[in-house]
């Protein structure tokens, strides 16, 4: 019996993944890609940068040990 997989809403990465062609394959696919900006880029993505920064205190939290 095969175990239906769901596809993911969002997809939260980094800034090495942030690419015109590996933005629209997670937009073809229906998945929000939730990647900020690297620093110099031009044109500006209007993303919400919330799951990202959420992301990121956690870890930092669970590196320092806490």
């Amino acid at each position: 019996m095969a175990i239906p997989v769901a596809s993911p809403n969002a997809l939260l990465v980094d800034t090495g993944y942030d690419g015109d062609h590996f933005r629209d394959t997670l937009l073809i696919r229906d998945t929000l890609p939730i990647i900020p900006p690297r620093p110099n880029c031009k044109a500006s993505e209007n993303s919400d940068y919330r799951h990202y920064r959420v992301e990121r205190m956690f870890a930092s939290s669970s590196s320092s040990g806490v």
